[in-house]
């Protein structure tokens, strides 16, 4: 059966956009990374949670506003001192349109790419206010084949909303192929221009 099931705004391989956001009173990082995320996430994707808590049932909206880091980013931000209780703020323009509270920190994990160095990373509820995703991806952790499951799915969504549409399903394996190729096929352009306009 379905041992786990979430959602977040990318998948964790095709993900990677960045945001204003930024420690209260410190400066923004351009390398910080975002991801907006239901409850249960971390136990979907398996990445443990080192310090505090996940994104859970009670983060939702009118509830108080959280965050958890990657300990990436607590080691960048904070070094050696406690991130939990520190304040995050995201940006729209020049107005601060969500301070939220850290109340978690999770292992580190690729984000954006397999190859890529791993960035700093900032996860918090996708419906607790500023960005609103316009699509979401859902991710469920199954005992066995997980395709197995798709006509279910499909059929679960439809009864709560006909008009909601289901695309683009694979397996975080076929998505992990596929970002492989990618970055082959990248690396082997990247050295036929070496050779083009080598002297």
């Amino acid at each position: 059966g379905v041992r786990a099931a979430s959602l977040s705004d990318e998948s964790m391989i095709d993900g990677g956009w960045g945001i204003g956001i930024h420690v209260q009173g410190a400066n923004r990082d351009p390398e910080t990374r975002v991801m907006s995320v239901g409850p249960g996430f971390f136990e979907a994707m398996q990445i443990p949670i080192l310090v505090g808590r996940g994104i859970e049932e009670r983060d939702r909206p009118g509830s108080p506003q959280v965050a958890v880091v990657s300990e990436r980013f607590a080691k960048v931000n904070f070094g050696d001192r406690n991130p939990l209780g520190q304040r995050l703020i995201i940006e729209k323009g020049n107005t601060a349109a969500r301070n939220m509270e850290i109340v978690g920190v999770s292992r580190d994990t690729h984000y954006g790419g397999l190859k890529r160095q791993i960035p700093p990373v900032v996860y918090f509820p996708y419906d607790q206010g500023y960005p609103h995703p316009e699509d979401m991806v859902f991710a469920l952790r199954t005992a066995g084949d997980p395709l197995t499951y798709v006509s279910t799915v499909r059929e679960i969504v439809r009864r709560a909303d006909s008009h909601l549409p289901v695309a683009d399903i694979r397996t975080q394996a076929e998505e992990i192929d596929r970002s492989i190729n990618e970055e082959t096929t990248l690396a082997r352009l990247c050295t036929v221009f070496a050779l083009l306009v080598a002297p």
